[in-house]
Parts: structure tokens; C-alpha cells; sequence
């Protein structure tokens, strides 16, 4: 006589797998029935997979139903559901753009579908990419997962907790080596494992639907990336430092970076924008394997110009050296690609990107584009490889990969916004763009307040500072640079004459910092602006001062 999964022996499963490990790890499971190995590639489409899906997530009612098109299949690893077209959706897809799983799988692509075949060193992958967290060793309980895998099938009236392991292991082609690695003996609980009758299974789905109820919000359909690598506070700290960002900020744009987006950053002028992807392509260069982090060997900080083509930024042809031909001559993102540095683009708006980046637009989308160029009697090619980590050139290929650490992190500035959605969808959907905002008032006069100034100067300042949030809020940097000239200028003589007054010294540094980030206001909110800061001014001379500068300059 049959035996059969208990329905308690599978709630208890189902208790045991929630966040044993990376929700990741179901497609990991998927890939391995279909018969991947270490001495066995797989092809698989976005089709092929559904059978092993199916087995390993399904779920039906009592007539062989789904409850409806987006609870067909439900991930024991995180308790949410799956809609129909997860085998597409979700394990493909997965394997084609996780940052997780590609240290384990390697890819490759031909006319039947996606070729996969397991990384020299998947077993150590596997172990830090699809573990909770770093401080939770993987160790998948193994009892419990045969018998969610299992939770429908005859078994034989001799089952025990290690035949049903065995069962499993057998199925889902783990070795020895890999089984150790991967999972651990939990035993299963005392009493009735095993029933003599088949699972209830609208009794199941009524239990999932307790756990992970209908009202949840829908899951998206790629699996979010790997947990494990945590954002440690030293990381945040050393992109932080003199920079008044929140950590907030700061761990979306690592998590970004991670994920292999190209980041740009808007925002005010001296928010510190370009400070912080300065610091960003360090970390990638300096601190990668510390952080978990997207690795390069440098990057190169440059400013767009309205002069940009395509010969600037990816190449083009010059006479050789003895000029008896043309000979391929790289652009300055062909070049950071052969040395494997990252671009760091200051001042983007300034480029005509659309015609700047040229074929780069199609490798940023992960295809290959062929220049209209030869290097050495070969086409030069831009190719993007997901299973490179590192960018570089083949002089035997004439061929210059994209790797997946390879990034682009530029910067513009908010006052300029506005032609960010100038350029094309096409430019814009290949970046994450991110808002690199201002810090509160009561924050930044704090800030202020530290830099020692004397108190009738910190006054000024404290004033002036929401007469400028309510037309043209300023960064930090630029408040910086406007207090030191102001304690500067009020403790020290020039020249035998006597240190300026506070006002004076104040409407310097208004001068020289303040009105030149006022350009392209209207002409009512600079006479406001105008106005509100006279108000803040005693001096007669110093307000005439003032007006004047203010009917030169607008």
C-alpha cells in the first residue's frame, strides 16, 4: 500500500525552507532537474523548463485547476507566488540578467536556446550567492525539502525520511560532494510523517493561501538579487564622509551597481555628485571583493562636450605613424573598455549622447555591434559577455568585451533636467537614474554651524539660506565654499588693510558663489531674491553694493 507526505509533515516543511536560503535557489533547483551537472551542459528555452516548474512549484485545487493566472506556482524559499509564465518570466530570465547566478552558471546562446553549463567553481558560488545572509551558513534542511518536492507523489510503504532524501537527491542529480555542500539533516518531526492516503490538495492550497495570502502585493517577476551581500557600514561611511548624503541614498546606489545598472546622478549644483561617482568607481577598483562590489582596474573621469561624435568616444580612423595608411584609432570609452576601467562622465547634458555613444547603445543593452572599422584585418566589434566579469580586448579577434562589472556613472545637474528627458528612451532606459538631493535646512545649518564661523556671519548665512531654498536651492559644497571665504575674509587682513566687515565679507561671497548659480531665473524671482537679501543688510554701502552687482550681472 502507498504511502504519501502527510499535510502536517508539509506545513512543517514549508516552516522549516522560509528563508533557508535566496529565493534564487528554487531556479538553481529547477536547472539541476533538467539535468545539469558538472560534466553535463543543458540547453534549455524559455519553455522547457515548465515540466520541472511545474514539479517543483505547482500548485492545484482538488480538480487539477490553478486558483486563478497568478497563483500557479508557489517558491517555498519566500512564500509568494507565481503567475503563469514564471518558467519564462522567472528562471530564464533570471539566469540571463542575475548578478547571483551568474558566478555559478555559465551562458551561452545558440539557435536552440540558452546553453548552460555549471562554473569551475560553482560549489563555492553556490554557497556564498544562494545563503540568506552572511551570517546564516547554506544549509538547505534536506528532509524538508524532499518533502515539499515530493508532497505529491506514491511512495512506498517502506518510505522513511532518508529514502525520501535519497528520492530527491536522485531526481534533482545532486552528487555527494554537492548534497554535503548545499544541505543539512534536520530529521523530520516525531509522529506521522507519512499518511496512507494522498494530500488534501485544497486542504494545501488553503494553507498557502493562509501563509501568503491573495491580498499580498503581486511579487515582480525576476527574483530580487541575492540578500547575502549585505551594505556594511564602513562601505557607506567611505562614500559618505564629507558629504551630507543619507544612507538611504548611498545603499540604493550600491545595490544598483550590484544589480549591473549605469547610474545617473541628478541633482543641484554641490550636492556633491561627482565627488560621489568619483568615490563609487574607487570602491570598484580599491575595495571590490571586500564589498561585494562590481570590480574594475580604475576608471577614467572625463566631462562631456557638445563636440563629442563617435570618433571621440568609441574611435575611428587616423593616419598611421608613417602615414602611408589609416589605421584604427580608439576613442576614449573604447579605451577605458580595452584597460577595464569604468567611465565616470561629469556634465552629461553637455553631449550630444545619442550621437556620442553610437554602437555602445546597442552593447549597454547586451547585444554585440560591429563597427564600421578594422583593427589588424578584423572588423572591431563591441561585444557584451555576461560570463566576463572584466572588460578587455582580443587583438585576434578585434574584439573589445563589455564585461558584467563594466559601468557608467555620470552626472547632471537638476537646473539641466529637463534635458534629461531630451534624450532618447532608447539612451535613457539603459541607466538607473538617481536623485542626489539636498539635506534638510535644519541639517545643513548644523553644518554650517561646525565650520567655526563667527556668529553675526553665521547669521547672514542662517538668513540667506531659505531666501535660496525658495528659488534655487544650492548643495552643500557650494555653502561650504561661501562660509570658508567668509570666516577667512572676516579674521584676516590683506595687504595692511583692516579684515572686512561681516556684511562685507557676506556680500563677497554672495558674489562670487551665490548669483552665479542664479542664472536663468526670471527676472521677478531675482528682483525677489534681490530684495530679500537687502533686507538682511545694515550697511547703506554694502546694500548699494549689492544692487549694483545684481543690475551688471542680470
Amino acid at each position: 500500500m502507498p504511502k504519501y507526505v502527510a499535510l502536517d509533515t508539509q506545513k512543517w516543511a514549508l516552516n522549516q525552507l522560509k528563508e533557508a536560503c535566496n529565493g534564487l535557489f528554487v531556479d538553481f533547483l529547477v536547472v539541476k532537474r533538467e539535468g545539469l551537472t558538472n560534466t553535463n551542459p543543458i540547453t534549455i528555452s524559455t519553455k522547457t523548463t515548465l515540466d520541472s516548474t511545474t514539479r517543483l512549484m505547482g500548485i492545484v485545487s482538488s480538480n487539477g485547476s490553478a486558483l486563478d493566472s497568478d497563483h500557479v506556482f508557489f517558491n517555498p524559499f519566500v512564500w509568494q507566488w507565481r503567475h503563469m509564465g514564471y518558467p519564462r518570466s522567472g528562471t530564464y530570465t533570471s539566469l540571463e540578467r542575475s548578478n547571483t547566478l551568474r558566478p555559478i552558471v555559465h551562458i551561452e546562446h545558440d539557435r536552440d536556446g540558452m546553453i548552460l553549463k555549471l562554473t569551475e567553481n560553482y560549489v563555492d558560488a553556490v554557497q556564498t550567492k544562494l545563503r540568506r545572509s552572511k551570517s546564516k551558513q547554506l544549509k538547505v534542511p534536506a528532509e524538508a525539502l524532499a518533502a515539499w518536492a515530493l508532497r505529491y507523489d506514491d511512495l512506498t510503504d517502506d518510505v522513511t525520511p532518508e529514502k525520501l532524501v535519497d528520492r530527491f537527491k536522485t531526481e534533482y542529480k545532486f552528487d555527494d560532494k554537492e548534497f554535503a555542500a548545499f544541505f543539512g539533516r534536520v530529521g523530520m518531526p516525531q509522529g506521522h510523517s507519512f499518511a496512507d492516503v494522498p494530500v488534501d490538495r485544497d486542504q494545501l492550497l488553503e494553507h498557502l493561501l493562509t501563509i501568503a495570502p491573495l491580498e499580498a502585493k503581486p511579487v515582480v517577476e525576476a527574483e530580487a538579487e541575492s540578500i547575502e551581500e549585505d551594505l556594511p557600514e564602513d562601505l557607506i561611511e567611505y562614500l559618505r564622509r564629507d558629504l551630507l548624503l543619507p544612507d538611504a541614498l548611498l545603499r540604493q546606489l550600491v545595490t544598483l551597481l550590484r544589480a549591473g545598472k549605469h547610474l545617473i546622478l541628478t541633482g543641484p549644483p554641490g550636492t556633491g555628485k561627482s565627488t560621489l561617482a568619483g568615490r563609487l568607481a574607487e570602491v570598484g577598483e580599491k575595495y571590490a571583493s571586500e564589498f561585494s562590489f562590481p570590480a574594475s582596474d580604475g576608471h577614467v573621469f572625463t566631462t562631456a562636450t557638445a563636440d563629442w561624435t563617435t570618433f571621440d568616444t568609441l574611435g575611428g580612423y587616423m593616419p598611421a605613424v608613417d602615414g602611408a595608411k589609416l589605421v584604427f584609432q580608439e576613442g576614449l570609452f573604447v579605451q577605458a573598455l580595452r584597460e577595464n576601467k569604468w567611465l565616470v562622465i561629469d556634465e552629461l547634458n553637455r553631449a550630444d549622447v545619442d550621437k556620442a555613444f553610437g554602437q555602445l547603445f546597442t552593447v549597454l543593452s547586451g547585444h554585440n555591434a560591429v563597427m564600421p572599422y578594422r583593427q589588424g584585418g578584423k572588423n572591431v566589434t563591441l561585444a557584451f559577455d555576461r560570463n566576463s566579469a572584466a572588460s578587455g580586448f582580443s587583438g585576434e579577434t578585434g574584439r573589445y568585451t563589455v564585461g558584467r562589472d563594466w559601468r557608467i556613472i555620470a552626472t547632471m545637474n537638476t537646473f539641466d533636467r529637463n534635458l534629461l528627458f531630451q534624450l532618447s528612451a532608447a539612451f535613457v532606459r539603459r541607466f538607473a537614474v538617481v536623485h542626489v538631493g539636498i539635506p534638510p535646512p535644519d541639517e545643513l545649518i548644523a553644518w554650517i554651524e561646525g565650520r567655526g564661523l563667527d556668529q553675526a556671519d553665521l547669521e547672514l548665512v542662517g538668513k540667506l539660506l531659505p531666501v535660496l531654498n525658495s528659488v534655487r536651492p544650492l548643495g552643500p559644497a557650494i555653502w561650504a565654499d561661501l562660509v570658508d571665504y567668509m570666516s577667512m575674509r572676516t579674521k584676516h587682513s590683506f595687504g595692511g588693510s583692516l579684515a572686512a566687515s561681516a556684511e562685507a565679507s557676506f556680500i563677497d561671497a554672495v558674489t562670487a558663489y551665490v548669483l552665479p548659480q542664479l542664472d536663468g531665473l526670471d527676472q521677478e524671482s531675482l528682483s525677489s531674491v534681490e530684495g530679500q537679501i537687502l533686507e538682511l543688510l545694515q550697511s547703506e554701502a554694502e546694500k548699494s553694493r549689492l544692487s549694483a552687482t545684481f543690475k551688471e550681472v542680470f
